[in-house]
Formats: C-alpha cells, sequence, structure tokens
C-alpha cells in the first residue's frame, strides 16, 4: 500500500480475511480501524441532543448484535478482559528524604552561645569596650 499518494487505498477496500498475517495482527487493525471511524461518528453526535441520543441507542444495538457473532471462546475471553480487576498491592510512595550535606540550619529560636569578651570572657560586651583592662 503506498502512503500520501494519490493512488493509496482506502482501508475498508482491503480484504484482511485471505491474507498470511497472523489473526491478531488482523483483529488489532480491524480494531484500530472500527476505533477511527466510531471516533468520528461520536464526534459529530456530541453536537446535538438528538445526534446523541440516536447515535447512543444505535450503539447499544449494533454492541448487541456484534456480541452474537462471536465464536463461544472468544465471548469467555472478552469477559475476562472487561471484569473489573482487583487493586494492587503495590503502592507508590514519596521517596525517604536524604540527609543534605553541609552544616545544619540552626533555630531561630535557640540563640545558642552568648558573645563574650575576648580580654576578660564576661557576656555583654567585646575587647574594645571592656572595663577591666581599659589603659590608664
Amino acid at each position: 500500500m503506498q502512503r500520501w499518494t494519490i493512488n493509496a487505498k482506502d482501508v475498508s477496500e482491503v480484504d484482511l480475511s485471505s491474507s498470511a498475517a497472523p489473526t491478531n495482527i488482523i483483529q488489532i487493525a480491524r480494531y484500530g480501524a472500527l476505533s477511527s471511524k466510531c471516533s468520528k461518528m461520536c464526534y459529530y453526535a456530541s453536537m446535538s441532543t438528538e445526534g446523541y441520543k440516536e447515535a447512543n441507542m444505535a450503539i447499544d444495538k449494533l454492541t448487541i448484535q456484534m456480541n452474537g457473532l462471536l465464536p463461544s471462546s472468544s465471548r469467555s475471553r472478552e469477559e475476562h478482559v472487561h471484569r473489573k480487576s482487583k487493586q494492587s498491592t503495590v503502592q507508590v510512595k514519596d521517596p525517604v528524604i536524604a540527609a543534605t550535606r553541609g552544616s545544619m540550619r540552626q533555630n531561630k529560636k535557640s540563640s545558642g552561645k552568648t558573645r563574650k569578651c575576648g580580654k576578660c570572657g564576661q557576656p555583654g560586651h567585646t575587647a574594645k569596650t571592656c572595663r577591666a583592662h581599659v589603659k590608664k
């Protein structure tokens, strides 16, 4: 099949029943083609209330009709696929916070060590203003 040319063929014209491709690939190709067409139809039907109601009824009728065409082995597989599975036991959680590098951050409330005078060692003043070591 040539793509993007005037000679390209429509998918609906291709006969897939006689090809040598595996059946699951053919089924996936059919599913994709039908999904594309249904998507367009749903877009146009959603534009009006009347179109929505008509499309909804037609889809229900076609679903029942197509379910009747399935072989019995496919019905059991199809019911198994659409059954809700149990909730997984795997849970995604927040990662553990790693320790950062560098010095730890100090609390603003705790003042820590108070500054002391460099000459006499008493708090409340500096070496420049120390009265004990004033030059006389």
